[in-house]
């Protein structure tokens, strides 16, 4: 039997991890009234039981004032309408600026709900960045997430993720250090990628326009070495380096996990993803929105256990239980059933339920809770007390704990953000906006 080992593990770009979800807020009321009025959610899938429901929502779709995306739910929750919104409202203008911004395309899917960031500035997090909304200057810019990442204590967890750590700032003043900075864009794919529009493919006007979307350099490019560089160290397939507010990857080999990362393409590290995954993003916000009726419960396994690499013996793993959309203030009890049966008159500790365990849900009917289960599949169930809704699930918790997190992906330059329609600007109520967004090039403000 080999030794135990330590998931996640390196692939090109993609390791083996699972994320922590936490508490959750609740479902806005709007994406009901719109499933309902475009007749996509049929009386019939209400009348089912719970304990059957699938999601028949789009995979996006429009609501008021935005859009919802489903696309970036965890893969165990593909049974719930659960998903992430973006929106213009008195607060943010955050769909406005996200399709100024390139859209998907670009930004990639939302990974998170709205939260309070440094400075108390509003962010949300997507797969390829953190937007930051900055009211004085009424845009969202690019939040400086990397260095938040640093801020937090959170360059060990990168540096897994084969992200160096950044480089302590040089002496002088700012002009002295933008210098040094700059002279580190030492690659030419790479330097070329970062001098590059990747809204339209075209060269930033100016060069501080890509500061303002890139950040500056962190670090020189680096490719990392795994193991003793005293003997043979094994060589990391790509190049990576660090930016103030991105990071990009050189690979110098096909990903075969991946068919869009061909080598020679400079990929796009999913920072707003790992934020997410290393909990840059509270965990509240982390969380998908429910967009149904009807309780929900979300199963993931905690990062950072041991599981043997080859073992005919289960392993006992921390999975975190979310329940959302219980009656309020009630107690939930939850089971875990294993769907093996005993091989013999004495079970083995992963033959036997867990449970049931009382869960008491808060003022939303949402409540998290720790749990420790083995490597099997479960069937994982949730009965409220007081409103006697009852849900039930199967989940292969050996499947969670080893599922793959992309960590870099290809992108096409694009001037065509991937929505389906341009979004209308939103207007702050007896507020007149001082400074204007700064639209994509060749569009006027009422494009963006």
């Amino acid at each position: 039997m080999q030794a135990p080992r330590r998931f996640p593990i390196h692939l090109p770009t993609r390791v083996l991890w699972r994320a922590r979800p936490g508490a959750v807020r609740s479902a806005a009321l709007a994406l009901l009234a719109l499933s309902l009025a475009l007749s996509i959610w049929p009386a019939s899938l209400l009348a089912r039981p719970s304990n059957i429901l699938r999601c028949t929502l789009p995979p996006d779709f429009a609501i008021p004032g935005g859009w919802f995306f489903q696309e970036q739910k965890r893969p165990q929750n593909q049974e719930f309408c659960l998903g992430y919104s973006v929106v213009d409202d008195d607060q943010a203008a955050m769909w406005s600026e996200f399709y100024r911004l390139g859209g998907v395309k670009v930004l990639g899917y939302p990974v998170s709900q709205r939260y309070t960031g440094p400075g108390g500035y509003i962010q949300q997090g997507f797969e390829f960045a953190v937007l930051q909304w900055r009211p004085e200057e009424n845009r969202a810019l690019p939040a400086l997430v990397f260095e938040q990442f640093h801020d937090a204590g959170l360059d060990p967890q990168l540096r897994f993720f084969s992200i160096p750590e950044p480089v302590a700032p040089p002496p002088g003043g700012y002009a002295d250090e933008v210098a040094i900075r700059q002279s580190w864009l030492t690659d030419p794919e790479i330097m070329a990628r970062y001098l590059t529009d990747p809204r339209d493919g075209q060269p930033w006007p100016l060069q501080e326009m890509a500061w303002d979307f890139y950040g500056l350099p962190q670090g020189p490019p680096e490719r990392v070495t795994y193991g003793p560089t005293s003997s043979y160290p094994l060589l990391a397939p790509f190049v990576t380096q660090r930016f103030q507010r991105f990071s990009l990857r050189l690979l110098l080999a096909d990903d075969p996990t991946q068919p869009v990362n061909r080598k020679g393409c400079v990929a796009t590290v999913r920072s707003g993803a790992l934020a997410r995954l290393l909990h840059l993003i509270p965990p509240g916000a982390a969380q998908e929105e429910p967009a149904q009726e009807g309780p929900v419960l979300v199963s993931e396994v905690q990062p950072e256990q041991f599981v043997p690499a080859t073992s005919d013996t289960p392993s006992l793993v921390t999975v975190t239980i979310s329940l959302l959309n219980f009656q309020p203030n009630e107690i939930v009890d939850f089971t875990a059933t294993p769907l093996s049966q005993p091989t013999n008159a004495t079970p083995k500790p992963w033959e036997q339920t867990i449970g049931p365990i009382p869960i008491q849900v808060d003022a939303r009917g949402q409540a998290t809770r720790d749990v420790q289960l083995w490597t099997v599949s479960y069937t994982l169930q949730a009965i409220g007390r007081n409103s006697g809704a009852n849900l039930a699930v199967v989940k292969n918790i050996s499947a969670l704990a080893l599922d793959q997190f992309p960590v870099a992906l290809c992108q096409a330059l694009s001037s065509a953000p991937n929505v389906l329609i341009a979004p209308t600007p939103f207007v702050t109520p007896a507020v007149t906006p001082t400074t204007p967004a700064t639209p994509l090039p060749g569009q006027t403000p009422t494009g963006r």
